[in-house]
């Protein structure tokens, strides 16, 4: 029995020598445990964003409702739109997927042109693709969903990227065709002598005197202090504050170049609780409660 231990203890020093010990299982490289993980990101597709002009809907459609119509955005998502001229952005629900005209990044439907305060001409904006919470898409659907004011810096380079504006019907006149242009005279006409006549002079008329009217100053309300307000948003724009003030039954605060748009002033915590449950139902849901200093 000793012996034949001794002759397996053999062949295993045997083949330690040679080498022909069984290789080790290989590790996976870490480029496939990346690959075979799962990833949150891979799983998202882009959002749509993209700088270029929009267009109104002609009125008097039937459309009442304030919507967009994109050709490639599925109906019910939702778009951020950024005004490159005054920065005022706002977020709408796109209601239709559907063409719109050559040169165009959407349509808006005439009551939506009329929130954002644009006409019938093409307008640059910026549009971009968001998924707004749910006590925010109704006032999305209602077009007062407002977002803070883009910044000049994030303006002045979106519009390096801003095309040239599309063109629209009789914008250029067209080339006369050969048919238009005028005719020779006929044979044997005598041309027509042109006679150059002097200049005549004309005294210029004195210029009118002009009247300044001095304008009234517009009466500053006083402001509200005591107790606890709920702020509601921060704007850039002056009118665009206001109108959110009057809109929410509250008044705007200035603080450097920001106007605040605040409800209250409320004599308790609860009861400015309550004032901000109302504006986050509005849409407004980044409200907060302060005391009114």
């Amino acid at each position: 029995m000793k012996s034949h231990g001794s002759a397996v203890a053999a062949v295993l020093l045997a083949g330690c020598s040679t080498g022909s010990l069984p290789p080790a299982p290989a590790e996976p490289a870490i480029g496939s445990l990346d690959a075979a993980a799962p990833r949150a990101s891979a799983t998202l597709e882009a959002r749509y964003d993209a700088v270029g002009w929009a267009g109104a809907a002609a009125p008097g459609g039937g459309d009442t409702g304030v919507f967009v119509t994109h050709p490639s955005l599925p109906a019910g998502s939702f778009v951020e739109l950024t005004l490159l001229e005054s920065g005022r952005t706002t977020v709408f629900k796109v209601a239709r997927q559907g063409a719109v005209a050559p040169g165009y990044l959407l349509t808006l439907s005439p009551v939506a042109a009329q929130a954002l305060g644009v006409g019938t001409q093409a307008v640059p904006m910026r549009v971009r693709q968001v998924l707004p919470a749910l006590h925010e898409q109704a006032a999305a659907e209602g077009g007062s969903l407002a977002r803070m004011d883009a910044p000049q810096v994030l303006l002045a380079a979106l519009r390096k990227r801003l095309p040239p504006a599309p063109v629209g019907d009789g914008a250029t006149a067209p080339a006369a065709s050969a048919s238009e242009e005028q005719a020779p005279p006929p044979a044997g006409a005598r041309p027509i002598q042109t006679v150059a006549l002097p200049p005549t002079t004309v005294s210029p008329l004195p210029p009118a005197p002009v009247t300044h009217v001095p304008t009234p100053a517009a009466p500053v309300a006083p402001r509200r202090t005591g107790g606890w307000v709920v702020q509601v948003a921060a704007l850039s724009n002056l009118g665009r504050a206001e109108a959110l003030a009057h809109a929410l039954g509250g008044f705007t605060d200035r603080a450097g170049t920001l106007v605040r748009v605040r409800t209250g002033p409320y004599s308790s915590v609860a009861g400015a609780e309550q004032g901000r449950a109302k504006a986050a139902a509005r849409g407004y849901g980044d409200a907060k409660v302060l005391r009114n200093d």
